[in-house]
């Protein structure tokens, strides 16, 4: 069974091509969507020897996976499915211990964890990023340490069983009900991240989009655990009321 590479991108250009470079070395075949890029990040991935998926207008992360699965499943003899952002900021050398991981302990997903592993996340970040993944647990009922993360492992089980509807970032969410549904069995792994200047998208915005969506897919995939998801607000507020009285009742000195 082969393994294949795939990688969404939009406006990568400046990127994209050392990345698939150093993504072949490790990895029999590389897919990059080119999500309606308005820069030759297409041109320049298939010039570094990817195969190419071009959407003729930006439909958003989500439906960028959902192509690459598409692609996937016509194609038998990938037996693991190894996804990645096209940014750069994730380590290509590390896709061989992924893909090791996921044989030898029989997972169908494996995430790439940042919170397992070194990283420099800026600390907003770090605090939303386990916002989502709580949310994320409660809902699908699913423990990961870093549920949005983009570097991942997908067996051939998974290849075929997914079906993705999300457009957008919360893709990595809804992996994490269906997987709970379906079921297939889903594992973690520590991974390196490489942040480099400012974010591109506000991550304010960007974190409750994904957080509306998180309870709409709660709503859809598991409605019993909705009251349970809306009550987590009020125990976390309650706990620092907790511990912020704790603290005014101690003695001084």
């Amino acid at each position: 069974m082969r393994i294949a590479a795939a990688m969404p991108i939009l406006n990568e250009a400046s990127t994209i091509g050392q990345l698939v470079t150093e993504v072949r070395e490790h990895v029999d075949t590389v897919l990059v969507v080119d999500d309606g890029s308005s820069d030759d990040g297409g041109k320049v991935a298939e010039r570094s020897g990817a195969e190419v998926i071009r959407h003729p207008a930006n439909r958003g992360k989500g439906s960028s996976l959902a192509s690459a699965l598409q692609w996937a499943r016509a194609r038998p003899e990938i037996g693991w499915l190894v996804l990645l952002d096209g940014d750069g900021q994730h380590d290509p050398s590390e896709i061989t211990t992924l893909v090791e991981t996921t044989q030898r302990e029989g997972l169908d997903i494996l995430v790439g964890s940042r919170f397992i592993g070194d990283n420099n996340a800026p600390f907003y970040r770090v605090v939303g990023l386990h916002v989502l993944s709580a949310t994320a647990e409660l809902g699908s009922g699913i423990r990961l340490t870093d549920s949005q993360s983009g570097f991942r492992v997908l067996s051939r089980n998974a290849i075929e069983r997914l079906d993705l509807n999300e457009r957008g970032f919360s893709v990595e969410a809804e992996m994490q009900f269906l997987a709970a549904r379906i079921p297939l069995r889903v594992g973690e792994a520590p991974i390196s991240i490489r942040y480099a200047g400012p974010a591109r998208r506000s991550p304010v915005v960007h974190g409750v989009s994904v957080l509306c969506r998180t309870l709409a897919l709660t709503v859809r995939h598991r409605p019993l655990r909705l009251p349970m998801l809306l009550a987590m607000p009020v125990a976390l507020w309650r706990l620092s009321r907790s511990q912020v009285a704790s603290i005014e009742k101690r003695p001084i000195g």
